[in-house]
């Protein structure tokens, strides 16, 4: 009869503990909230398109290869052969075409940053407004994997007529992330890695 009650209070602790994990694991999703885009490279081959777009007017090369730790695959964006960034454009980076509203929008990924590359931001398109609105990353990592995340509401416009951050329910169209070349940089290290990019709306 003892080990019966014992077996029974095991197979209740047991049950408990299935229970509690199940709770986090949904309390988790729910903390993630809704997950609009999301990339992580990994499903890609060498020579796939990536379904990332450059601007045609700033020509880049876009490659997926190995990540440089964990055996993982990323994006990898290079200042195109003989076109030096620093002195033509200033900017190197890719383009998504996506839609969603400014509720509590975020976007996070992971980057590593050539020498040549001396700022990242992320822009987007408020349709609402009609411009640009874009959010640069503070203390950039270079030389080794670093993670970002940047709310779409502390973006500011291009342009200073339009409202000074976005409002709730404006409708965004496009993602952009850019790096800034340094000046004076050499072509070669004009490049900039990417990974685990996702667009999350946060419940």
């Amino acid at each position: 009869m003892k080990n019966l009650v014992s077996a029974l209070v095991m197979l209740l602790l047991l049950a408990g503990v299935v229970v509690a994990a199940e709770k986090k694991e949904a309390a988790g999703k729910a903390d993630e909230g809704e997950i609009i885009f999301e990339e992580k490279f990994d499903d890609f081959s060498d020579d796939e398109e990536t379904g990332f777009t450059m601007n045609e007017n700033r020509p880049v090369d876009i490659s997926i290869e190995s990540k440089i730790v964990q055996g993982k695959k990323a994006m990898r964006v290079q200042a195109r052969e003989g076109v030096d960034y620093s002195k033509s454009y200033n900017i190197l980076g890719v383009s998504k075409e996506l839609s969603y509203t400014n509720d509590n929008a975020k976007f996070s990924f992971s980057y590593y940053a050539g020498p040549g590359i001396g700022g990242l931001e992320i822009m987007t398109k408020n349709e609402t407004v009609n411009d640009n609105y874009g959010g640069s990353i503070a203390g950039l990592i270079k030389g080794k994997w670093a993670k970002a995340t940047l709310r779409v509401k502390t973006f500011k416009p291009k342009d200073p007529k339009s409202p000074s951050s976005p409002k709730p329910g404006d409708a965004f169209k496009h993602m952009h992330i850019f790096g800034y070349v340094a000046s004076g940089s050499d072509v070669k290290d004009q490049w900039l890695i990417i990974d685990d990019i996702k667009l999350v709306v946060d419940k």
